[in-house]
């Protein structure tokens, strides 16, 4: 294709950047580097501008899906024409409105709503279409498709039917992302061998997510009662033929949330499995021999280190403790598999082991059995040795050691994010 804009400027390296070399780049850098550039002009600090006349440019494509630069912005004082008709971002925004208020848009809206209901347990504060003000600034506001609070988390889900809308899509996660809000963006249906280039931005952008909302998964959030979503990950990239790709199917607590980004994603296969290699080795070890137990415990670090996640025998009490709230059974202990027997448990912690009483109590509430432990005899006691140091969790002997973190979130991705921080309800 005949290009406009030839060349442009990188204002953050200084360099020059020429297109007809740069978008023969291996694709998932033209994207990654096509969703920052976008979100650099929407914040009025651009990161690439037009070698003739230094206004901003953004990377866009055509319906053949073939890339090329335009100006973000058309003051018509430039001699390189790009502009059409229309100003694209007041034409893209009309459109979005539009494909919003489809019939198969509305519907989906509804399905997301009605599964979010359903799982009252871990969702409330469900709302359909409502204004969500932000928390700096009560004059920033958006109306997400369906949001909710999931486990302590503020979500909100964004039903994608149309062509790309980049600018939408950074501006809407940008405002969440100010919010401490994570953005699901759903697809009614997906094909990897046909990606559309809004897919492939929302793609690139959470790490090789895509979630789609298809008929399947709407069969299946009506007969498990909560929302299930069909996730397509993107595994290695070796052009459409040979692009590889895993799909599966996931419940909210399946994902891992990434508070740097506020990003909500699955984890990789390789991870997944890991984790569950490593929860069968934790659960079944006691019936090992001494030196198989240990053996196997070395390996396990061993895979571990290699995927950036630290593990070391110090963890023995925690881990014990979680897979016990979380099987219900204990785990490690000889206390018994009861409330009284958790009273134990949440004694001991409380008493030896300060680094871990702040995701331990979490862990109880999360994993329901906080009631049942007050309810015990002495239950009240536990508590008033709680609220005794509760002041003091914030200091330095409260503080779970953040090197251990991703490996703990990987292993129980289901716990809230307070888990791991300093606040307590």
């Amino acid at each position: 294709m005949e290009r406009r804009i030839e060349h442009v400027r990188d204002l953050l390296k200084g360099t020059e950047v020429v297109a007809s070399e740069f978008f023969l780049s291996e694709e998932g850098l033209i994207f990654t580097r096509r969703y920052r550039s976008m979100a650099h002009n929407l914040k009025g600090q651009p990161e690439l501008v037009c070698s003739v006349c230094n206004q901003p440019v953004l990377i866009a494509g055509t319906k053949d899906q073939e890339f090329y630069f335009k100006h973000f912005r058309e003051q018509g004082d430039c001699p390189i024409k790009t502009k059409g008709d229309l100003n694209q971002t007041e034409l893209d925004r009309l459109r979005y409105a539009g494909v919003k208020e489809s019939q198969k848009h509305l519907q989906l809206k509804d399905e997301v709503e009605a599964a979010l209901l359903v799982d009252s347990t871990r969702c409330s504060k469900v709302m359909k279409e409502q204004v969500r003000r932000s928390s700096l600034d009560s004059k920033l506001w958006r109306k997400p498709d369906v949001s909710c609070d999931f486990m302590g988390r503020k979500m909100v889900f964004e039903v994608q039917l149309s062509t790309t809308y980049l600018n939408v899509i950074t501006e809407r996660e940008a405002h969440y992302h100010d919010d401490q809000t994570f953005v699901l963006w759903l697809f009614a249906d997906f094909d990897p061998s046909n990606l559309r280039f809004v897919e492939k931005d929302i793609l690139y952008a959470n790490h090789g997510n895509a979630f789609v909302f298809d008929d399947e998964a709407r069969k299946r959030s009506k007969a498990e009662g909560k929302l299930i979503l069909h996730c397509h990950q993107l595994m290695k990239r070796g052009g459409i033929a040979n692009d590889e790709w895993e799909d599966t199917f996931v419940d909210l607590a399946d994902l891992t949330f990434d508070t740097s980004e506020y990003r909500a994603y699955l984890t990789s296969p390789e991870l997944r499995r890991l984790a569950d290699d490593f929860k069968d080795y934790w659960l079944n070890n006691s019936s090992m021999s001494a030196l198989d137990r240990y053996t196997k415990g070395e390996e396990f670090i061993e895979r571990l280190a290699l995927e950036g996640l630290n593990f070391d025998y110090e963890l023995c009490t925690v881990l014990n403790a979680l897979y016990s709230l979380k099987s219900g059974q204990m785990v490690g202990y000889k206390y018994s598999s009861d409330a009284n027997g958790f009273l134990q448990l949440a004694n001991v912690i409380l008493g030896s082991y300060p680094k871990y009483v702040h995701l331990f109590f979490w862990a109880m509430k999360h994993y329901g059995w906080s009631g049942k432990v007050r309810a015990c005899n002495k239950g009240d006691r536990l508590k008033e040795k709680f609220d005794a140091i509760r002041p003091k969790l914030g200091n330095p002997e409260f503080k779970l050691p953040e090197k251990y973190v991703p490996l703990i979130r990987l292993l129980f991705p289901e716990l809230p994010q307070k888990a791991f921080g300093m606040k307590m309800i």
